[in-house]
């Protein structure tokens, strides 16, 4: 436990040091773009509706302003040919002019819609008139808050500021594509599983926690304006992606770890939601923005994170639950970044908002994805012990079956003695008096007669009542589907080390195949009597031999198929899922069989061997078992 809180602990300064590197320096890691032409205007003259002006470096930050502050900059200047201005304003409308001519106007009532109370953010570039000496540029402050920024102003040729915007926003805009990306993959892979897995729907949720943090960085980056020119839709997709980012992270815990404390995450979860539909709900009516509850839902998110960290951790130390440290450990990474996020919020170290909170994102995938696949790899060990479990009981209650059969036969019999005995004093009385009689071909008729009436009991294929019942199981259903049949049984009432049972799954798994590979085959054979040799003309057999011979247990299953088979390495893959018929409509993609993986278990368990052949269209199952071990010690 200390090596593993050593090493996430590294793992999170590893991370937190690469995300601020690449903040830093992201420049060095992009090719080169014709930016050089890019000129910045830093220093502006400003002028505020109170009188107040002076001197400011862009960008600034006006702060305890009253909804609706005109604020005035100007900026010297001289213009070039080609010249563009790149324009970035949040919440604020504005107007730009050009040596006292209106150039450009933004955010002005009614070019937003009517449920924001401030127009979104927006980054706008606009052509300059060739001759170009002074900007004015006119702001009015939010009215969701008290604050104005102004951002630099950029000017050069189209290409130049595409160029510069993109190297800016090229790590933000990777992560959010790559969390895009990864989201949607598991989204659809969860609604493809969701179809005969439950437990899919713990996988849907992680696709949802990575979809909208990717909502919330796409909607946060600037570059994306270019691309996608609708900013009350970004402004929509950024909010609504960071304020729901709780909701499907509680539900992953839940779902995934099952915890038996449950109402802190209930009570978290259902705080979340009222939230975030009251916040929508007062969007919507155009009250509250949604960028006024930024702060609130900064702090909610840390709650729901660290709500799900300390209900693993009580798991873990009440109930020993399977993965609660692990998933608390995961969590941890989200609030450390979390918090790291927050703190450069408020003081911006980090020009990159989001970058932080995406780099612990990354990790804490990594981290669950470590955590899944071994989450998988037990569950398909678990599903496949739960299957040879199933097979195991399914021969059980065969022999169950077979051993009432073969006491209400008993009981029967012993109905029919009792009869019998009562009977026989009558018959033996019409025997003397034929015999008194003289009357011989008389007497032979009745005793043709009784004979006639006496029905001879059905003999047992092997001395092992376990095989024989599980083999008369499939055998009855083969002939009753016409198939031809030879079975020569040798196997004793002991096996030596092996259990009935184990017995028992290599026949019934043997046998199951090769009935349902004749069915299969498209033609059945006319009802044949057990035991006889399969007919030359009918393709349609199965032919079980079994002997146990110097300490081993022979067992051979020869049957007739259609030909079709799959091969992957050493193994030989289930064609069950074509359908009896066979047909192109009922092909699935060919399988391990269950079946034949427990055989194999079984032969490894007593050091025997499993063979397969194939001659033409007859398959051969070969198995030999080591009857006292003597065999696998010499």
């Amino acid at each position: 436990m200390r090596l593993r809180a050593v090493i996430l602990a590294g793992l999170i300064m590893a991370a937190l040091t690469a995300s601020l590197v690449l903040a830093s320096l992201s420049h060095r890691f992009l090719p080169a773009a014709p930016t050089r032409n890019v000129r910045t205007l830093p220093w502006a003259l400003y002028r505020m509706k109170d009188g107040r002006s002076g001197t400011v470096a862009l960008p600034h930050t006006f702060r305890k302003l009253a909804p609706r502050t005109k604020v005035e900059l100007w900026m010297n200047f001289e213009s070039r040919p080609g010249d563009n201005l790149l324009i970035k304003t949040f919440y604020s409308p504005l107007r730009i002019y050009a040596d006292g001519d209106l150039l450009f106007e933004r955010g002005e009532e009614g070019s937003y819609p009517a449920f924001l109370s401030d127009p979104p953010t927006e980054l706008t570039m606009v052509p300059l008139p060739k001759k170009t000496s002074q900007l004015r540029l006119e702001y009015l402050s939010p009215t969701q808050r008290d604050r104005l920024e102004a951002q630099p102003i950029f000017i050069g040729n189209d290409l130049s500021l595409y160029s510069r915007q993109f190297r800016a926003d090229f790590i933000t805009f990777a992560f959010s594509l790559l969390l895009s990306f990864f989201g949607l993959v598991v989204v659809l892979l969860a609604l493809f599983l969701m179809r005969g897995l439950k437990e899919a729907r713990s996988i849907l949720w992680l696709g949802l926690l990575c979809l909208s943090s990717a909502a919330w960085g796409i909607g946060e980056c600037d570059f994306t304006l270019f691309l996608i020119p609708y900013p009350t839709l970004l402004y929509l997709m950024a909010f609504c992606g960071l304020y729901f980012l709780p909701v499907p992270l509680i539900m992953y815990v839940t779902s995934m770890v099952r915890p038996v404390i449950k109402w802190p995450l209930h009570v978290t979860l259902a705080v979340d939601a009222v939230c975030l539909i009251v916040v929508l709900a007062l969007q919507a009516a155009g009250k509250a923005d949604l960028s006024a509850f930024l702060t609130q839902f900064h702090y909610l998110i840390l709650f729901s994170f660290m709500a799900s960290l300390v209900v693993m951790l009580l798991e873990h130390k009440r109930y020993k639950t399977r993965y609660a440290a692990r998933f608390a450990a995961s969590t941890l990474i989200l609030i450390v970044f979390t918090l790291l996020e927050i703190f450069n919020y408020r003081m911006r170290l980090v020009k990159l908002l989001g970058l932080l909170f995406n780099t612990g994102l990354l990790l804490f995938l990594f981290d669950l994805g470590l955590i899944s696949g071994r989450w998988i790899k037990e569950y398909i060990a678990t599903a496949r012990e739960k299957d040879r479990l199933e097979t195991e009981m399914g021969f059980m209650s065969m022999i169950l079956d077979a051993r009432r059969e073969q006491y209400a036969r008993l009981m029967e019999s012993s109905r029919h003695t009792v009869a019998a005995r009562h009977d026989l004093r009558h018959q033996l009385a019409v025997v003397r008096g034929y015999s008194d009689a003289g009357d011989w071909r008389g007497l032979n008729a009745f005793l043709d007669k009784i004979t006639e009436n006496i029905k001879p009991a059905p003999s047992p294929l092997c001395e092992n009542f376990a095989v024989s019942a599980v083999a008369g199981h499939y055998l009855s259903a083969a002939r009753e589907n016409g198939v031809s049949l030879e079975v020569r049984l040798d196997v004793p009432q002991s096996a030596g080390r092996v259990n009935d049972l184990d017995l028992c799954v290599i026949v019934g798994n043997l046998l199951e195949n090769a009935v349902e590979a004749c069915l299969r085959a498209g033609c059945v054979a006319p009802d044949t009597i057990a035991g006889a040799s399969p007919p030359t003309e009918s393709p349609v057999f199965v032919r079980f031999l079994g002997r146990a011979q110097n300490d081993a247990l022979t067992l051979v299953v020869e049957n007739s198929f259609d030909g079709l088979w799959q091969k992957s390495g050493d193994s030989y893959l289930s064609m069950k899922r074509r359908g009896v018929s066979g047909s192109e409509a009922n092909a699935q993609t060919p399988q391990l069989g269950v079946g034949i993986l427990s055989v194999r278990e079984i032969c490894r368990k007593y050091d025997g061997l499993l063979k397969f052949d194939i001659e033409g269209n007859v398959w051969c199952a070969s198995v030999v078992l080591d009857l006292t071990g003597h065999l696998s010690a010499s």
